[in-house]
């Protein structure tokens, strides 16, 4: 049987894959599945008998100080957000081990284990790299994303000293939380 190509684009929860893979691996890209259990069934389709599925996603959005620092920051400088759902997709879908768990588990995979690693992101080589980061990706980009440029400078100076205590001479570097995955077909 032809591999697929090392990569390609496609809906994981409907694509045709065939089973030829020995490793899918996936970092920080599972959590956005709209059915993240039709999702992964449909992926251990693509995995060869012996097949093993390993990714990296985010633990809580608290203990991601690289996410929670700069939200919190300008929390009340924001519009109200929408309580967020736990399960919904996004960066912090997988935050609860078990779920995770579960969710593999009902996907019909076998030895799944969910790993605490506790890290590091760097956000840049200096604050301002750090806040521009931090006004890119994560919740408080899609906070503000829609707001104008004098509130977005008052959310910038609030997160330059949110950001400052994680300067070291590596740059930015702010406490990260993920879970290391890891199953088999």
């Amino acid at each position: 049987m032809a591999r697929p190509p090392a990569s390609m684009r496609a809906d994981a929860s409907t694509h045709d894959f065939q089973p030829v893979n020995d490793l899918v691996f996936s970092r920080f890209g599972v959590m956005f599945f709209a059915d993240p259990v039709a999702a992964f069934a449909n992926i251990r389709k693509a995995l060869a008998p012996k097949g093993r599925l390993a990714f990296v996603c985010w633990r809580a959005m608290p203990e991601n100080a690289w996410a929670a620092a700069p939200f919190m920051a300008a929390k009340d400088l924001l519009p109200p957000q929408e309580p967020m759902d736990p399960h919904a997709p996004g960066p912090f879908a997988f935050a609860d081990g078990e779920r995770l768990k579960a969710i593999l588990s009902k996907a019909a995979f076998n030895n799944v284990r969910a790993t605490k690693l506790d890290t590091v992101m760097n956000m840049g080589a200096t604050v301002e790299e750090g806040v521009a980061e931090s006004l890119n990706i994560g919740p408080l980009a899609r906070a503000a994303a829609d707001l104008d440029e004098p509130l977005r400078e008052k959310i910038r100076a609030r997160v330059r000293v949110a950001l400052e205590k994680y300067v070291t001479p590596r740059g930015v570097v702010v406490p990260a939380a993920c879970w290391l995955v890891g199953a088999t077909r």
